[in-house]
C-alpha cells in the first residue's frame, strides 16, 4: 500500500527505476535464485527506489525480503530531508512533556470553552509531538503522521478521515470548526484596533457556532 512506502505529497506508489547489470559469486552454501553457485554470475537488473518514513522503514523492509527471490537481496536505506518550501498552513511541536491523547482533548476543552471536544483514538496514547492546523483541515492528517506527530488538532474531519487516523495510529483532535478560528478573529481584532487608532474594529457579536449539543 502507498501509506507505508512510495508517498511524496498526495501522490502514491512512487518510485525510481534504473536498469543495470549486476555482478555476483555464490561462495558454498548458496542456492542463487538465477545462475548458480561457484561461478561469476552477471545479470540485468533494476535498481528500485522510493520514499519510506522511518515508522514504516521496518515492516517495508520485512515486505521486501519476503517478497524478493533473492537469498540476499542489495538493500540500501538512505536518510533524506525534504526540502522546504516555505512555511505552509499547519504547525506543529513538541510537548514540554508527554501527555495523554485523553489529557490533550481535555486540555484543548478546557483553553477553547468548547466542552462538545470530539477526539479519534486511544485515550491512553501517548503524545509528545502535536500538529494544529484550523478550520477543517484534515488533509494534513498524512503529514503529520510523517512529521512524527501522535495527534493533530483541527476544528472538523470527515469520517474517512477518521477512519484513516485510527489506520495510521494518529490521534485527532476535532473541537469544531468555530472554536478553533474565533480567538484568531478576536486577536486580529485587536491588532487592527492598535494599528488604526482611528477605527473602531471588532469580531463579530451575533456569530456563533452553529452546532448546538443537548
Amino acid at each position: 500500500m502507498g501509506r507505508r512506502a512510495g508517498v511524496i505529497g498526495n501522490y502514491e506508489r512512487c518510485s525510481f527505476n534504473l536498469p543495470g547489470t549486476g555482478t555476483f559469486y555464490g561462495t558454498d552454501g548458496t542456492n542463487p535464485a538465477v545462475g548458480q553457485a561457484g561461478r561469476l554470475e552477471q545479470v540485468e537488473e533494476i535498481r528500485l527506489e522510493m520514499i519510506c518514513t522511518a515508522g514504516r522503514l521496518d515492516r517495508a523492509l520485512i515486505a521486501l525480503r519476503a517478497a524478493h527471490p533473492y537469498e540476499e537481496p542489495a538493500i540500501d536505506v538512505f536518510s533524506v530531508k525534504t526540502l522546504s518550501h516555505g512555511e505552509g498552513s499547519g504547525r506543529m511541536g513538541n510537548l514540554a512533556r508527554p501527555i495523554t491523547l485523553g489529557d490533550l482533548s481535555r486540555l484543548v476543552a478546557d483553553q477553547l470553552r468548547q466542552p462538545q471536544t470530539q477526539f479519534v483514538g486511544d485515550p491512553s496514547r501517548t503524545v509528545t509531538r502535536i500538529g494544529i492546523a484550523c478550520g477543517a483541515a484534515a488533509e494534513y492528517l498524512r503529514d503529520a503522521h510523517r512529521a512524527g506527530c501522535q495527534a493533530l488538532l483541527t476544528g472538523e474531519a470527515r469520517f474517512h478521515a477518521c477512519l484513516e487516523a485510527e489506520e495510521l495510529g494518529i490521534g485527532l483532535v476535532l473541537p469544531g470548526h468555530y472554536a478553533t478560528e474565533r480567538f484568531a478573529m478576536e486577536t486580529l481584532a485587536q491588532q487592527l484596533n492598535q494599528q488604526f487608532s482611528d477605527l473602531m474594529v471588532s469580531a463579530s457579536e451575533r456569530e456563533q457556532d452553529p452546532l448546538k449539543g443537548i
